[in-house]
């Protein structure tokens, strides 16, 4: 197994075929957003790749040498292999020069239904077994609650600069009348 870039033709592919199966459709962001900032530089993606096979995939939103992680998910018929958590060791190494990594996941104080607590709860366990911290900051991304996590990379982040972070990355990738109504923190 091995971590890869993905080219453009890659992502449109993940996109179509596995991101609008794997998220729900409130959390999909166009993927015409995603390819102009790839074009500008502002969003990478990497795929766990077994030869010409993709396992996993990750999606993020970069600033200099600041991310956000916008999708991380395994393919379906290859989940519960432990996929997910090599796969995080392999971004660890890939992106140890990085200043600060931030991801989001679902606050399972705001689930719906008691399945879907224990969902978002073993989510969130997920990566803190998998070298992630808890900010302390909550925020919401089109209307979705979530706690902010950080990539244990080195230095922690202060509560104060994970929300600049936040902020400036959906910022590089949304137009500022959709931020303004989707993102809150």
């Amino acid at each position: 197994m091995k971590i890869e870039k993905l080219s453009i033709e890659q992502v449109t592919a993940i996109y179509e075929e596995k991101l609008c199966k794997d998220f729900p459709k409130d959390e999909q962001k166009p993927l015409a957003f995603i390819l102009k900032a790839m074009e500008a530089g502002n969003y990478e993606c990497y795929g766990l790749m077994q030869e010409q096979e993709l396992l996993s995939y990750a999606f993020f939103i970069k600033q200099g040498d600041t991310f956000l992680l916008d999708y991380f998910a395994t393919v379906s018929g290859k989940r519960n292999q432990g996929l997910g958590a090599v796969f995080l060791g392999l971004l660890r190494q890939q992106l140890r020069d990085a200043d600060c990594v931030i991801a989001e996941v679902e606050d399972p104080s705001f689930a719906s239904s008691s399945d879907e607590k224990e969902l978002q709860t073993r989510r969130y366990h997920f990566y803190l077994r998998n070298g992630f911290a808890d900010t302390g900051v909550r925020a919401s991304a089109f209307g979705v609650p979530f706690i902010l996590i950080e990539m244990l990379l080195g230095q922690r982040h202060s509560e104060e600069r994970v929300r600049q972070l936040y902020r400036m990355h959906y910022r590089a990738v949304l137009p500022e009348e959709i931020y303004q109504k989707a993102v809150r923190v």
